[in-house]
Parts: structure tokens; C-alpha cells; sequence
């Protein structure tokens, strides 16, 4: 008898290793796309992000020098942001700051986006409180939008950081993702998964990135931030697309299971000529809280037209 219960005592404590050691195996890549899917449940947040580019595009110039300079410096900078979001009602508040001057509060750019209208503050032009107003359709006509910039496709923006990763983590095998952080390097119980670029998976990364280039260009189309113009040329593009180590695509889960910070660090080229770098992340914070708005919306504004003209005048209407 004491044989047979310790047999079986040995015979559980073997099940619960094996179980265990079986329950070890995570599927990140399920985790990672299970908790981007999640993205659609988030209807309030506040957010902070931050670029940094290195990109030599061959821009087509215009008659403006500002604004020659200003995307020269956009694509050879730094660019960071910060707000509320709330999307039913949509009521949006973030400040910009571009360039080598990141940190300089002269050049923080404050914006909102409520009642179908887009109001900016230019701290060398407005006085702190003053700000001008343009009707997101009068804004797709200045600047040459294929369509108007609406409420809901600002609302579908929200979103699109996290649909494109979803899409990209799809097409990737799982073998390549894994856990970034340290296991207990994180006491709100958040962690990081994603996929490092490594010289031995950056071939069949790029291949996949390739294969999919249309269908992210065609998304950018479709929440418009692509002209039509800009769609054809970049689906051509992609077909060059090489991507170098080392460089990272990761998702950072909160305890709740929301994608609370997506990153992208990429090294690539195109044509097989020099490398190009961007680094961008993402992060979300107050998920589904009650949102506490900074900025009151104006109750007079400037009209804004005149200012956009100066910044396209191909869009001048004579």
C-alpha cells in the first residue's frame, strides 16, 4: 500500500512538471495580436509618442522656402506628442514639437480637433488662449486631400498605429517573436513582446514586408494620409524594400491586456541604396478612464485659411 501511494504521489508531481513545463511554451505572437485586437474596445486615453528620423527623400519642392525647410527637418529630425483622446465624442488635444527643438517649449505647436474642425495654436503668430479654426473639409481642399478629413475617419485613425502592426504580426512565423523584458523587470504586471530584426531573419523579414506593402499602402490611402498620387508611387516602392539589423517591431501589454506602447525601430533601403532609420513609438495610458481635458475649445477663433495658404500654394484659390 505505502509503495502504491508513493508511486502515485511520484506520478503526480511527474503530471505537474510535464504541465508545467508544457504551460511554459507561450505564443507570443498570439498575445501580441490578441491584445492589438483589444485596441478597438479602447474609447478614451491619453497618449505621449516620439520620432526620430533619418530620411534622405528626394522631396518635390515648392514655391515656399518654410516649407521646404519644415519637411526637410521633419524627415532629418525629431518629432514628439502628447494628449487626450476621447472618441464619442470625438474631442482630441495634443501638443507638437518638431525638430532639434523637441524640448523647447517656443516651439510646442497645440492642437484640437472637436466639432469637425481642426484648432491650432502657432506660438509665434496666436497669443497663448487665441487659436485658429479650419473646417476639416476646407482642409482637404487646402492641402489637396483626395477626400475630407472627417470625425469618424479621425476616430478610425486611432487606431491605425495598432491595425498595422496586427497586420505585419500576422504575416510573421511565430518562431521569431519572443518576450523583450526581463521577467520581473515590470511590478504593474506589463510586458513587451515583439520581433528583433537580426541579420539571420532580415531577408525573410523584408520579403514579408514586401509582400504586404500594398496593403498598408492602400490603408494609408484609405484613412487619407496618402494621395492618390503618393499611393502609386509608394506601391512601386515597396517592391526595393530592404530592411537591416538591428531593429525592433514591439508591443508593450498592460495587466489589463490593452497595447499600452507600440514601437517600430527600423534600418532599411530602398534600391539597395544608403540606410535609412525610423524610430517610432506610441504608448496609451488612463485606458477607458474619464478623460481630463486641458484646453478648453474656443468659442472664437481665427479663421485659419489664409495661414494654410502660405504653407501650400498650389491649393490658392484666385
Amino acid at each position: 500500500m505505502r509503495w502504491n501511494k508513493q508511486s502515485s504521489l511520484l506520478c503526480l508531481l511527474g503530471a505537474a512538471l510535464l504541465t508545467s513545463s508544457c504551460a511554459e511554451k507561450v505564443n507570443w505572437k498570439e498575445q501580441a495580436i490578441t491584445a492589438l485586437s483589444k485596441h478597438e474596445e479602447i474609447t478614451s486615453y491619453t497618449f505621449t509618442g516620439r520620432a526620430d528620423l533619418d530620411i534622405n527623400h528626394e522631396a518635390k519642392t515648392t514655391s515656399n522656402p518654410i516649407v521646404d525647410s519644415l519637411q526637410q527637418s521633419l524627415l532629418q529630425g525629431s518629432l514628439s506628442w502628447e494628449g487626450t483622446a476621447a472618441l464619442s465624442p470625438l474631442r482630441i488635444e495634443a501638443t507638437f514639437a518638431a525638430g532639434a527643438a523637441v524640448e523647447s517649449s517656443a516651439m510646442k505647436l497645440p492642437v484640437l480637433f472637436a466639432d469637425n474642425s481642426l484648432y491650432v495654436n502657432i506660438p509665434l503668430i496666436n497669443k497663448p488662449e487665441e487659436y485658429f479654426q479650419i473646417e476639416f473639409a476646407e482642409l482637404a481642399q487646402l492641402t489637396g486631400s483626395d477626400s475630407a478629413l472627417t470625425d469618424e475617419r479621425l476616430k478610425q485613425t486611432a487606431h491605425l498605429f495598432a491595425e498595422l502592426h496586427s497586420e505585419l504580426y500576422s504575416s510573421v512565423e511565430e518562431r521569431w517573436f519572443s518576450r523583450l523584458d526581463a521577467e520581473e523587470s515590470n511590478p504593474d504586471g506589463s510586458f513587451r513582446i515583439g520581433i528583433e530584426i537580426t541579420e539571420e531573419n532580415q531577408e525573410e523579414l523584408s520579403l514579408v514586408i514586401r509582400d504586404h506593402w500594398p496593403g498598408i499602402v492602400d490603408t494609408l490611402h484609405a484613412y487619407g494620409l496618402l494621395s492618390q498620387e503618393q499611393t502609386t508611387e509608394w506601391r512601386e516602392k515597396g517592391q526595393s524594400l530592404t530592411l537591416h539589423a538591428p531593429g525592433q517591431l514591439s508591443v508593450e501589454i498592460n495587466g489589463e491586456g490593452y497595447a499600452s506602447s507600440q514601437r517600430l525601430d527600423l534600418t532599411y533601403s530602398w534600391d539597395e541604396g544608403s540606410p535609412q532609420t525610423i524610430r517610432l513609438e506610441q504608448s496609451y495610458d488612463d485606458i477607458n478612464q474619464n478623460p481630463q481635458f486641458q484646453k478648453e475649445i474656443p468659442e472664437q477663433a481665427l479663421p485659419f485659411s489664409q495661414v494654410l495658404r502660405l504653407f501650400f500654394p498650389a491649393a490658392r484659390q484666385d
